[in-house]
């Protein structure tokens, strides 16, 4: 600036307050009228504390600086820099609300939540995955141990229903090859049948005549027609009779048993 020449400035509003925006309009002398209109960056100006610069602006030979301060009575602005110049000396009043002996001359700027921001959003998270958590914690408390047993009541069944497909194939390829009579085959098919009524059906059948099985009671889960005592006493007194005729085991009534099973079995396997 000239030395000559006091700019007659006025700050917008007439009355600033502590820590109110305020607006300083600065006339600059005649070099800067031909200067084209620019917005300063701020990083080039100084940081005082007491003050908070927003914004710079030349406009109109003019100089426009948006302010905020901190601290009452006479405040001047940092220096600017201006097409090879430096602008200075720039002074602004801040009143303060209360006056006397106890007025507040400094105001501290807002200070910096005492949480980082989106602490609220994880403390919110963590209590729904919380709650969550106990949701799920009590559920299987309280009905996770019918869950397990019904899911290994019905892995035991899927393996009862393999083993005993593999068993009734190993029986009729020995039947087919003649390693076996029809007597031992029939034998052996009814003891993997009972083997798998009792892991299927989960009651004791391997050492019960077939008038025992009307004592019994037989889940719901087995194939219809089949589901109740008077099939399993009426399927092994046929069986028996087979067995101990003494008239032999022909290939027809040894097909018709090995065939009823497997359609049992195959009915329990789409019950699954």
């Amino acid at each position: 600036m000239s030395d000559d020449e006091v700019p007659v400035s006025y700050q917008i509003p007439q009355t600033i307050f502590l820590g109110d925006k305020g607006r300083l309009v600065y006339p600059l002398d005649a070099y800067f009228f031909n200067k084209c209109d620019q917005v300063i960056q701020l990083e080039s100006i100084a940081k005082p504390d007491e003050v908070v610069i927003h914004r710079v602006e030349l406009s109109r030979g003019r100089l426009i600086i948006d302010f905020q301060c901190w601290k009452t009575g006479t405040v001047t602005l940092p220096p600017v820099e201006i097409a090879g110049r430096i602008v200075d000396g720039m002074e602004v009043y801040v009143s303060s609300l209360i006056e006397g002996k106890d007025a507040v001359t400094v105001l501290s700027p807002a200070i910096k939540p005492i949480i980082a921001p989106g602490t609220l959003w994880i403390m919110s998270g963590g209590a729904a995955a919380l709650i969550v958590f106990v949701a799920c914690t009590s559920f299987f408390i309280l009905r996770g141990g019918n869950f397990f047993a019904a899911w290994r009541g019905n892995a035991r069944k899927r393996r009862a229903i393999r083993i005993t497909r593999k068993a009734l194939k190993k029986i009729k390829l020995q039947i087919l090859k003649g390693q076996i009579t029809a007597s031992i085959a029939l034998s052996e098919l009814l003891n993997e049948f009972r083997i798998f009524l009792d892991e299927y059906c989960g009651v004791q059948c391997r050492s019960l005549v077939p008038d025992e099985f009307l004592k019994l009671s037989f889940p719901a889960e087995l194939p219809s027609g089949a589901d109740s005592p008077r099939y399993f006493a009426n399927f092994f007194t046929r069986c028996d009779t087979l067995r101990f005729s003494g008239a032999g085991i022909n290939t027809t009534a040894l097909n018709s048993v090995i065939n009823e099973v497997e359609t049992f079995i195959k009915a329990a396997a789409l019950r699954q």
